[in-house]
């Protein structure tokens, strides 16, 4: 499907925290308009905003996949060719990733990145346990080899299924 289609023929989607189901590109563009004389802070959803968040699949409700690394990660290629593997092995071969690099205390505190590499889906940690502290530092799995830097292909494969399977 086309964006121009996908848009015409209504959609339901997530623009950060303003969910608009089965609208039109006008009505999500008024939507999405300011309101006079209220608190509310939304940016104008233009056009080209929503033609680019439906080509990027946010609208179709495809999840963003993300690998976050330290500089200079021993893993950083590894955790990237095995992230494709798994998306490839689970019938997700379209969906593309970005590598972000985490460079300070406070990027990986707003991130809630707990060590290199972390494998995100839509914003989260999806290997996150409980307790954990947001840090720049390697991190170890857990798997068949108890010093691996990066999971088990079965259960990259298993967590992003479930990552899917949410949407």
């Amino acid at each position: 499907m086309t964006p121009d289609a996908a848009l015409q023929g209504g959609v339901g989607g997530d623009f950060g925290n303003h969910s608009w189901f089965d609208l039109g590109e006008q009505d999500a563009i008024a939507a999405a308009e300011p309101v006079p004389g209220s608190n509310d802070v939304r940016p104008r959803m233009t056009t080209e905003f929503c033609l680019a968040n439906v080509a990027r699949g946010r609208i179709m409700g495809v999840m963003e996949v993300e690998l976050l690394v330290v500089r200079e990660c021993p893993h950083t290629v590894g955790a990237a060719q095995l992230l494709r593997t798994a998306l490839d092995d689970i019938g997700l071969p379209d969906i593309d990733f970005r590598t972000t690099t985490i460079v300070s205390q406070a990027d990986a505190e707003r991130r809630g990145f707990r060590g290199s590499p972390a494998f995100f889906a839509d914003g989260t940690d999806i290997f996150r346990e409980p307790g954990g502290q947001p840090g720049i530092s390697c991190r170890l799995y857990r798997s068949s080899d108890p010093a691996a830097g990066v999971p088990d292909l079965v259960d990259l494969r298993r967590a992003l299924k479930r990552a899917a399977d949410r949407h």
